[in-house]
């Protein structure tokens, strides 16, 4: 079984019986890698011509075995069916893109090895960018400006009314 501590003792048997006991030998089996990591500041929010997206980095964790590649599951809200992405190799960064404007997801992510997935990062959640708010203007607010430059033989005259 993964990741358990075995005690094992050897004997030598022959037709002439049994010899003495080794000393018991302990060691653990191999494990699948540790639980990645994932913290708020890890998971960070881009937007590029419009395509809110994303960022998440973490760091690789240990783990007994060379990890092959990373799983990232994110979904909208706090509810419903997890969307899922791979990351190949060693790659510790993914961009999510595509999300819905100001909508809230959350993100998390385990590493994989040769012997299994690990256990999923804690959850993080995150609202992609929005568009602005509407801006709140009064006529007080609004000032007009008007300036002329008038040269007169010798002189210069500019003026500014607000």
């Amino acid at each position: 079984q993964l990741g358990t501590k075995y005690q094992v003792r050897v004997t030598a048997v022959s037709d002439l019986g049994d010899g003495a006991w080794s000393n018991i030998v302990s060691n653990t089996t191999f494990n699948v890698p540790n639980m990645v990591s994932l913290t708020t500041n890890q998971v960070t929010r881009t937007v590029t011509s419009n395509n809110p997206s994303l960022q998440v980095t973490w760091s690789a964790p240990s783990s007994d075995r060379p990890i092959t590649s990373y799983k990232i599951g994110y979904r909208r809200g706090t509810s419903g069916n997890w969307m899922k992405r791979t990351s190949n190799g060693n790659t510790t960064m993914v961009a999510i893109e595509n999300l819905q404007l100001g909508t809230m997801y959350q993100v998390r992510v385990r590493a994989v090895s040769d012997l299994g997935d690990g256990t999923w990062s804690d959850i993080v959640s995150k609202t992609a960018f929005n568009v602005p708010n509407k801006v709140s203007l009064t006529t007080n607010q609004v000032t007009r400006t008007v300036t002329f430059k008038q040269t007169i033989t010798g002189c210069n005259l500019e003026c500014t009314i607000k």
